[in-house]
């Protein structure tokens, strides 16, 4: 029993790591390094909205104010 939870846990682990592979850096996304130009509000937006996209089971984009 404990074998098979071990391997059920390392498993969902290696399932994690490759969908976490396929969210796009913010330096990508962007164009340039972060910190290096000013990133303009819609950008930063745009940005979180792609990765919410990209992983809509675990990234949930919330709107307020």
């Amino acid at each position: 029993m404990r074998k098979l939870l071990v391997i059920l846990l390392v498993g969902l682990s290696f399932l994690n790591l490759t969908f976490a592979q396929n969210i796009q850096s913010p330096n990508d996304f962007l164009g340039y390094e972060i910190g290096t130009q000013f990133s303009r509000h819609h950008q930063v937006v745009d940005y979180f909205k792609a990765v919410a996209n990209t992983v809509p089971n675990e990234v949930k984009l919330e709107q307020y104010g």
